[in-house]
C-alpha cells in the first residue's frame, strides 16, 4: 500500500489507515469465500456408499476375474463399513481403510 507523506494532516492519515484496513478485511473475506466454496464443492461431490461399493466391486473384479464374474465382488464390497465426514468419505474393515472418496472420486487400496 502507498503510505501518506509526512506532511499529511491527521484526517488524511486516518482516512488512509481506514482504506488499508478495508483492503485487509476484503482480502480476508475473499480468502474465506474461497475456502467455503471449496468445502461446499467437497460436500456436493462427496461419493456415496453406493459409489464406494461400485468402485470396490470393479477393483475386486479386476484382481479376481473368476470370482468377480460370479458376483462375489458385490458381496465383498458390501462387507465394509462406510464413514462419511461430509467433505470426504471412506470404507474400512478391521484391517484398515479399503477406499477413500473425495471430490466425486473413489480410490481403492
Amino acid at each position: 500500500m502507498q503510505s501518506l507523506p509526512p506532511s499529511a494532516t491527521a484526517p488524511e492519515r486516518r482516512a488512509g489507515e481506514r482504506r488499508e484496513e478495508v483492503v485487509i478485511v476484503m482480502k480476508r473475506l475473499v480468502q474465506l469465500g474461497v475456502v467455503l466454496a471449496f468445502l461446499l464443492l467437497c460436500v456436493a461431490t462427496n461419493p456415496s456408499k453406493v459409489r464406494h461399493q461400485e468402485r470396490i466391486e470393479r477393483s475386486f473384479a479386476q484382481s479376481n476375474e473368476v470370482l468377480g464374474k460370479i458376483g462375489l465382488g458385490q458381496l465383498y464390497a458390501q462387507s465394509f463399513r462406510y464413514h462419511n465426514l461430509l467433505v470426504c468419505s471412506w470404507t474400512r474393515d478391521d484391517e484398515g481403510i479399503k477406499s477413500f472418496g473425495v471430490l466425486g472420486m473413489v480410490f481403492t487400496f
